[in-house]
């Protein structure tokens, strides 16, 4: 397998399963559209992160969706909560605050 490459790492899925993970999406999506700019529209900057913003990855009735928050705004933690948990009723819903992850660089050089 070639490292420097991802073809390897591509999984192929079943039909069953890209159609479970397509509807999945299906009903997810506006449910997160409505996060994001229920957020925004309180100064919060934020992006979708995880698999659910990788178009390739599936979704199932397992998966949960993430938020990154890159700026809450002043608003509290909970209050975050509250507003994701009103708007996405069919996952569970985890926020990321970028003020609290380790930033990591990673570089994949060739081989000389």
């Amino acid at each position: 397998m070639n490292l420097h490459t991802l073809t390897g790492l591509r999984r192929t899925f079943s039909p069953f399963l890209r159609q479970e993970s397509t509807d999945r999406l299906a009903l997810l999506r506006p449910q997160m559209d409505r996060l994001l700019e229920r957020l925004q529209r309180v100064g919060v900057k934020c992006e979708v992160a995880s698999s659910f913003a990788r178009e390739c990855a599936p979704l199932s009735d397992r998966s949960d969706v993430e938020v990154l928050i890159l700026d809450h705004a002043g608003l509290r933690d909970f209050r975050l909560l509250e507003i994701a948990w009103d708007e996405v009723t069919e996952a569970e819903v985890h926020l990321v605050f970028a003020s609290d992850v380790v930033a990591r660089q990673v570089s994949c050089s060739p081989p000389l």
